[in-house]
C-alpha cells in the first residue's frame, strides 16, 4: 500500500517436513503430445509436480524391455510428462532399476537395502518402493543426491546409488550426534 518492495518466496516443496507435501501416484496415466497419446505405467506426484516415472513389465520380462521398448518410446512421443521428472524406475517385480532422465541402461543400478545393517540385500520391486518411495526418503533423493555434471553436452543426471545414499545420511548422522 505504501510503495515499498517486499520480497517473498514460494516453495513448491516442503524439504523440512517431508510429510507436508501431498504425494499422488497414478496409475496407467494418459498423456497426450501433439502426435502421440501414450499410457505410462505409473507416474509419481509431489504437489502436483510429476517426479517419477515407473515402467513395470510381466516378471518373465527382462527388466531391460521396460527400458527399450517403453521408456525409450515415452521420451520420444510424449517428452512432457519427463520435464520435471526426478526418477525413473523400471521393473519387472522380480527385479528393479533405478535412474535418472537421459541415462543409458548401463547407469540405472539397483536399490538392494533398506540400511546398511542388511547384509543380504535384495532386487525386488517391494525394497527399491521402501527404499526410494519413502516421504522423507524420496525427499532426500531428489534435494541432495541428484547431481548435474556439466562436463558433457548435453549436462548428465546423475542420482546417487543406495549405498551412497544410506553412507553419506549415516556419517551425516554420526556427525549431528557428535
Amino acid at each position: 500500500d505504501d510503495g515499498t518492495t517486499e520480497t517473498l518466496r514460494a516453495k513448491v516443496f516442503d524439504f523440512e517436513h517431508p510429510e507436508r507435501n501431498s504425494f499422488v501416484a497414478a496409475e496407467e496415466l494418459w498423456v497426450k503430445s501433439p502426435l502421440y497419446k501414450r499410457r505410462c505405467d505409473l507416474v509419481g506426484f509431489v504437489n502436483g509436480v510429476p517426479l517419477m516415472f515407473v515402467e513395470f513389465k510381466r516378471h518373465d520380462k527382462d527388466v531391460r524391455n521396460a527400458y527399450n521398448d517403453n521408456y525409450s518410446d515415452y521420451q520420444d512421443t510424449i517428452p512432457q510428462i519427463f520435464h520435471f521428472n526426478a526418477f525413473v524406475i523400471l521393473s519387472n517385480g522380480l527385479e528393479s532399476k533405478i535412474g535418472t532422465l537421459g541415462s543409458s541402461y548401463e547407469f540405472f543400478h539397483e536399490w538392494k537395502r533398506l540400511d546398511e545393517a542388511d547384509e543380504e540385500g535384495s532386487v525386488k520391486l517391494e525394497t527399491m518402493l521402501k527404499g526410494v518411495c519413502s516421504k522423507r526418503n524420496f525427499m532426500d533423493l531428489f534435494e541432495n543426491f541428484i547431481l548435474f555434471d556439466h562436463g558433457h553436452e548435453p549436462a548428465a543426471k546423475i542420482l546417487a546409488r543406495n549405498h551412497q545414499f544410506l553412507g553419506v545420511n549415516k556419517a551425516c548422522q554420526a556427525f549431528e550426534e557428535r
